[in-house]
C-alpha cells in the first residue's frame, strides 16, 4: 500500500514542507551563531588589547618610578654588591602619585644596605601619577631593592 501525503497550498507534500522549515531554521540558528561569534570575538580582541594596554602602562609606570628611586638612592660604598642582599617592599601610591605607604615584606639582613632603603623611603614622598588609577583610588607597587639596581 502506498504513502499518502498531503500537499500545501504551494503544492509541496508535508514532508517537503517540513524540511524546508527546517532549512530555514537552521539557517537563522547558523547566521545568529556567526553574530554570536563575531561579537565574542571582538569582545575577546577588546579584552586582550584592553590588558595589553593596562600592562603597557602599568610596566612604564614602574619605571618611572623606579627611576625617582634609583636617582635618590646612595648605596653605601661598604654594601657588597651581592645579588642575594635584597629589601621587597609593597609601596601604595593614590592617584595623583603621593606616596600613600609602604610596607617592607623582606629586609635583607644587612643593617647597612636596610638602612639605605629605609632612608629612601622616606625620602620619596612623591611618584608620578599612574595614568590609569581612578580618582580617590589606591596604587600597589612592588619593588625589589638590591645594591646593584642603582644606576652607575
Amino acid at each position: 500500500m502506498g504513502k499518502i501525503s498531503k500537499t500545501s497550498s504551494e503544492g509541496k507534500t508535508e514532508g517537503e514542507y517540513n524540511h524546508k522549515l527546517v532549512e530555514q531554521a537552521i539557517s537563522a540558528i547558523a547566521k545568529e551563531l556567526a553574530r554570536s561569534e563575531e561579537k565574542s570575538e571582538k569582545q575577546e580582541w577588546n579584552e586582550l588589547v584592553g590588558e595589553m594596554r593596562a600592562d603597557l602602562e602599568k610596566w612604564a609606570y614602574y619605571e618611572r618610578a623606579k627611576d625617582v628611586y634609583v636617582r635618590n638612592w646612595m648605596v653605601p660604598k661598604a654594601v657588597p654588591q651581592d645579588p642575594s642582599l635584597s629589601v621587597r617592599v609593597i609601596i601604595t601610591v593614590d592617584s595623583t602619585g603621593k606616596v600613600v605607604s609602604y610596607k617592607v615584606l623582606k629586609w635583607s639582613g644587612n643593617s647597612t644596605f636596610d638602612l639605605s632603603v629605609q632612608k629612601l623611603l622616606k625620602l620619596v614622598k612623591q611618584l608620578p601619577a599612574p595614568s590609569w588609577a581612578k580618582e580617590g583610588e589606591l596604587v600597589k607597587i612592588g619593588f625589589e631593592f638590591r645594591p646593584f639596581t642603582q644606576k652607575q
